[in-house]
């Protein structure tokens, strides 16, 4: 019913916003859960932006299954990285290293190539997580690379990584102080 009203009032995305919204806080049959996990999944491949929506709305009050999860993250992250829909790209990292998956696909020379931030941050850390110590020195040796302008656009990506050694400028007293822009 929340599609075919979307497509009648001329693809207003908020109509699906309020049914995953409304769903969320339902009590579910198993089978009405595996539905709604494959209905919202597929639906956030049809239309990305809805892929944000999914941890708090979908996975998380319903216990998706960690299965269900990577095969939809592997779907977004292949998806996204041909389209350049960088979001669902790092939103798949990111579901990776909450959920404690792989994607065989990513490497540090991919996220080097996007040249995105915050795909470099969360590759990063993916790499970190899943003990990848090569990736994580061609990803450090990237933000060592930095300088100037390039550092002002990947400023998150650098300070995140490097050691304060490495930092300069208000950046340094920032990172001796501990502050982070992180949570994963």
């Amino acid at each position: 019913m929340a599609i075919e009203l979307m497509r009648n009032n001329k693809n207003n995305t908020a109509i699906l916003y309020y049914a995953i919204k409304i769903l969320r806080d339902k009590q579910l049959t198993d089978n009405a859960r595996q539905y709604y996990h494959k209905t919202f999944i597929h639906l956030a491949i049809l239309y990305p932006y809805l892929v944000p929506l999914l941890e708090e709305n979908v996975f998380e009050p319903h216990k998706a299954k960690k299965d269900d999860i990577s095969d939809f993250a592997r779907r977004i992250f292949d998806d996204g990285y041909k389209m350049r829909n960088f979001e669902s790209v790092y939103f798949a990292i990111y579901y990776a290293v909450k959920y404690d998956f792989k994607i065989d696909k990513l490497t540090p020379y991919i996220a080097i190539k996007t040249e995105h931030c915050l795909i470099l941050l969360f590759a990063y850390k993916y790499f970190e997580k899943i003990g990848d110590r090569r990736s994580v020195k061609v990803l450090k040796d990237h933000a060592k690379t930095l300088k100037d302008d390039d550092f002002d656009k990947y400023w998150i990506f650098a300070y995140e990584i490097l050691p304060k050694s490495e930092l300069v400028g208000t950046w340094k007293p920032m990172k001796e102080n501990g502050i982070t822009f992180l949570s994963i």
